[in-house]
């Protein structure tokens, strides 16, 4: 005779959320890529535009997850242009400021 056996479904305690300085408005991008620019915000604390900060931004990604990434700050802006499938990333830094990160074709050098 088989005995049934009591199956207890256990689930593991909700992580706490890490607050990032910069809130996300619209992401198309893998996650790892998502949370290595919030926690270079983080890190730099960047509130204001800063071609240095822009280029901090961009070597990193650059390094880190293949090369012809983009990084824009400002309050007002807009334009047009080809970027690859599933790279794109806005964000909020304050009131006034946005980020736009994605990642461009690059012709494959021979």
């Amino acid at each position: 005779m088989a005995t049934k056996v009591e199956e207890k479904e256990t689930k593991a305690p909700e992580e706490e959320k890490k607050k990032h300085l910069a809130k996300v408005v619209k992401s198309t991008c893998d996650q790892n890529v998502l949370e290595h620019c919030l926690n270079i915000i983080d890190k730099y604390k960047i509130k204001d535009s800063s071609p240095t900060f822009c280029k901090r931004m961009k070597d990193s990604l650059d390094s880190t997850f293949n090369k012809e990434w983009n990084v824009f700050i400002g309050g007002h802006f807009s334009g047009m242009c080809g970027f690859v499938e599933n790279t794109y990333i806005e964000l909020m830094l304050n009131d006034n400021m946005r980020m736009v990160i994605f990642q461009s074709y690059s012709p494959e050098k021979q």
